[in-house]
């Protein structure tokens, strides 16, 4: 383990946290562990745009790297380096967001994206979502976020993916240092992942996370589900995240149950 950088990189509502939670904080401590949140972050597709010599120092002495970056953030530092990542449903991944900003929308939501989202959260969940869906703030953050990780953009970035950067997407998502799997799929890639990193029997709960939450706590997202929305709102979620369509179809077809 000691010659290569994992990196979690991390898709917001796909269910990776609890990758954090039952394999990655039992495998690495918190002195190996890199936390890569944030603005700069995000709007950068490679992390050597950020103070190059002191990043490189830190990279150095790093194991695990978690964050929401895309895959390649993190090569050009002479490391072996193999990205990890979870996919959910897009449509179940979006719902997921609009479940946080009704979690939140007294707070986070309106700081996030604007008084237009928190006054969005009305009981009207198709108008909610249609007000959503509308904002700039929420096209460029929330939908394709799958295909901007997989392709190597930015995921916070001035443009949305294009055709082009899908066909990259799934050429990555075919790369043996990127391990992709579904929502679906995490149970198995726990297995998988456990294995293969070498966690010890009964390390649960070891390497100083214990009672440490690597990101901030937020309050528990509002489940929602296909039924609670129309067929018109169902549609439009789907147009905005049309890329990712079809790059979890793509990853669904290559899956399988091994990630070898």
């Amino acid at each position: 383990m000691f010659d290569r950088l994992v990196v979690h990189a991390h898709v917001p509502k796909s269910g990776s946290g609890l990758l954090n939670r039952n394999v990655f904080l039992r495998s690495f401590t918190r002195g190996e562990t890199m936390l890569v949140y944030g603005h700069d972050h995000g709007q950068l597709a490679r992390l050597a745009g950020i103070n190059c010599a002191q990043v490189a120092a830190s990279i150095s002495r790093t194991r695990l790297a978690i964050g929401h970056v895309p895959y390649g953030y993190f090569d050009g530092f002479g490391r072996w380096t193999i990205y990890v990542s979870v996919f959910d449903d897009p449509v179940r991944r979006f719902l997921g967001f609009v479940g946080s900003v009704i979690a939140n929308r007294n707070a986070t939501a309106e700081a996030l994206f604007g008084p237009e989202a928190a006054a969005a959260s009305a009981p009207d969940l198709d108008h909610m979502i249609d007000e959503l869906l509308t904002l700039e703030d929420v096209q460029l953050r929330q939908t394709d976020v799958m295909t901007r990780i997989a392709a190597g953009l930015p995921v916070f970035q001035a443009e949305k993916p294009q055709a082009g950067h899908l066909d990259a997407a799934c050429a990555n998502i075919g790369r043996s240092n990127y391990l992709v799997a579904t929502r679906d799929q995490i149970p198995t890639f726990e297995s998988y992942l456990i294995e293969v990193l070498g966690v010890p029997v009964g390390g649960r709960g070891t390497g100083g996370w214990d009672n440490v939450m690597p990101v901030c706590s937020k309050p528990r997202s509002a489940e929602i589900l296909r039924a609670d929305i129309g067929g018109r709102t169902l549609r439009r979620i789907e147009a905005a995240n049309a890329l990712d369509m079809r790059l979890y179809d793509a990853v669904i077809r290559q899956n399988a149950v091994c990630w070898a």
